[in-house]
């Protein structure tokens, strides 16, 4: 696994360091940080699997952090001299809440829930892509309308009416035309690869999957205005590339 560890006092990054090696552990610390926005830039330069994560920062608080991020994406491991935090922690559905000084078997503990998770996640992932590929290799038609599933009961919903998929918390919210908001406990990346043969649909912001056919306005900022009036913030050279479908449809 890969692992961005953040924390105000660097000497931590190093005991973290010397402690994964001393225990064996399979995970590689690809960037460290000590701020929320040092924190954040490294979270989305690196996309790592895993984050080690302090609660007091210079600039806010790790909770402001994965407030700034899909947090929903990352295994989570706080690591605070902060105690009162814990219940809050469980917002974001940490994997472990441990104590400094860090103890190398309250870490290896950590580890192995880490663990657990990832498999089952590229478990996930790999079922996703081979029914993906079993789909295209069947040349069958594109279905034309996506099935959500949720604690409410079964939706389906026609392709054509939904407006955009969003994420936030590990939760996806389909949008639809009617007003309605789906919400279902996964990953937007499942839905990419289930959109990515309808040329329509396209990922405008890694929180934001679109349907250009519901774009009303491309406007200065850059951001979409879509049908239901929602605005989606795009990048400078993201807008260039929508306007570009745009003008292809």
């Amino acid at each position: 696994m890969r692992a961005v560890a953040i924390d105000d006092d660097p000497r931590m990054h190093r005991v973290l360091s010397r402690m994964l090696a001393l225990i064996n552990a399979e995970v590689e610390i690809v960037a460290t940080a000590t701020s929320v926005a040092a924190g954040v830039e490294a979270v989305n330069t690196h996309e790592p699997d895993l984050l080690f994560l302090d609660i007091e920062l210079p600039d806010g608080t790790g909770f402001d952090l994965l407030e700034q991020i899909n947090a929903g994406r990352y295994l989570i491991v706080f690591i605070s001299g902060h105690h009162h935090y814990g219940r809050l922690a469980l917002k974001f559905e940490a994997l472990d809440y441990l104590d400094k000084p860090l103890n190398s078997e309250d870490l290896r503990d950590a580890l192995r829930k880490a663990q657990r998770r990832f498999a089952q996640r590229s478990a996930a992932d790999r079922l996703e892509d081979l029914a993906v590929a079993l789909r295209n290799f069947r040349g069958s038609q594109l279905p034309s309308r996506l099935t959500i599933s949720n604690s409410d009961g079964i939706f389906f919903v026609p392709v054509e009416d939904i407006i955009r998929l969003s994420t936030a918390d590990g939760l996806v919210t389909v949008h639809c035309a009617d007003g309605r908001k789906l919400h279902k406990t996964a990953r937007l990346k499942s839905y990419e690869r289930q959109f990515a043969d309808y040329p329509h649909f396209t990922l405008v912001h890694k929180s934001h999957l679109v349907n250009l056919r519901r774009v009303r306005a491309l406007v200065t900022g850059p951001h979409l205005i879509m049908e239901n009036g929602d605005e989606v913030i795009l990048s400078a050279q993201k807008a260039k590339e929508v306007r570009a479908l745009l003008d292809g449809l």
